[in-house]
């Protein structure tokens, strides 16, 4: 009798938004180096985000602030209305309290600066998966 192959952990899946193509493409391929995570869907604004985050089923969102169509901080609260558990991790290129403070009162479970994502993001994720 033979074993079956172990079943792999599935990915943590990841939805990015952020309206700068190049900071997408960066923050997917660092997060996607990661054997644990996978980028499932892109957006670029507000609109986009809460229509992916139906389609897509991402298990955590990490979105900026600044996004056209809907703020980041309105799309997160429209995101906790729809998908209540669903973690959002708040990022920016600002690093001043009140654009941490709007994202986190909106409901953000934490922030990370676009300037630390490369290192932080990942790790970040994790945490809050585990906790979700």
């Amino acid at each position: 009798m033979t074993n079956p192959a172990p079943t792999p952990a599935a990915k943590i899946r990841v939805l990015l938004v952020d309206d700068h193509p190049g900071f997408r493409t960066a923050l997917r391929h660092v997060l996607e180096a990661c054997a644990d995570i996978e980028v499932v869907a892109e957006a670029a604004d507000g609109l986009a985000a809460l229509r992916l985050a139906g389609e897509s089923a991402p298990d955590i969102v990490c979105i900026d602030n600044r996004l056209p169509a809907l703020s980041g901080a309105e799309t997160i609260r429209r995101l906790r209305l729809h998908h209540p558990a669903l973690p959002v991790i708040g990022l920016s290129a600002c690093d001043e309290h009140p654009t941490v403070a709007g994202m986190l009162a909106a409901g953000a479970v934490a922030y990370v600066s676009k300037q630390e994502a490369g290192d932080a993001l990942a790790p970040m994720i994790r945490r809050w998966h585990r906790s979700a």
